[in-house]
C-alpha cells in the first residue's frame, strides 16, 4: 500500500542519539517555533518564559517533528530551548526564567530589506536591525529564519 505521509522515525532516547543537542540543520518546525516564541519573550516581555508558560510544549505525549520526519519521543519545548542553547543562540536562566539572546540571533531577508535580531549585553536589550539592501552574507553565524518563517505554527 502506497502512503503520501512521509515515513516517520521515532527516537526515543534523544539524549542517546544527540548528546550535544540536536543540531540546528535538524530542526523542524517545533524548534523553530521554540526559536521565535522564546525570541518573543525576549523582546515583548524582558526574557521572562516561565518553568509552567502554557505557550511551552511540555507533554510528553507529544513527540518532537524533525525536518526529515523523524520524530524525537519525550522531547518537549523545553528540551528544544536547551538545544538552541546548546547552538549557541540563546542562553535559559532556569533559576531567574529568563530568556536571552546571543549575539549569533536571527535574520531573514525579504523585499529587498535584511532583517536582524541583535542582542546588546551591555544594555539587556535586543534590538531588530533592519538594513536596505543588506543580504545574509552580513551576519554570518546568524539563523536565517526566512526559510521557514511560513511553518511556524
Amino acid at each position: 500500500m502506497n502512503s503520501l505521509k512521509p515515513a516517520t522515525l521515532a527516537v526515543e532516547n534523544h539524549w542517546l542519539e544527540y548528546p550535544n543537542g540536536i543540531p540546528v540543520e535538524s530542526w523542524g518546525r517545533d524548534h523553530n517555533s521554540t526559536l521565535l516564541y522564546a525570541e518573543t519573550r525576549a523582546v515583548d516581555h524582558c526574557g521572562k518564559l516561565s518553568a509552567s508558560d502554557p505557550h511551552m510544549r511540555v507533554s510528553l505525549d507529544y513527540p518532537t517533528r524533525l525536518n526529515n520526519g523523524v520524530t524525537v519521543q519525550g522531547h518537549t519545548d523545553y528540551f528544544c530551548l536547551a538545544d538552541v542553547q546548546a547552538a549557541g543562540l540563546l542562553t535559559y536562566d532556569e533559576d531567574e526564567q529568563i530568556v536571552r539572546f546571543t549575539d549569533a540571533g536571527w535574520a531573514m531577508m525579504e523585499d529587498g530589506y535584511l532583517f536582524v535580531r541583535t542582542y546588546s549585553p551591555r544594555l539587556n536589550r535586543t534590538f531588530l536591525d533592519i538594513v536596505e539592501g543588506g543580504t545574509m552574507e552580513l551576519v554570518p553565524g546568524a539563523v536565517n529564519v526566512g526559510e521557514f518563517v511560513e511553518e511556524i505554527d
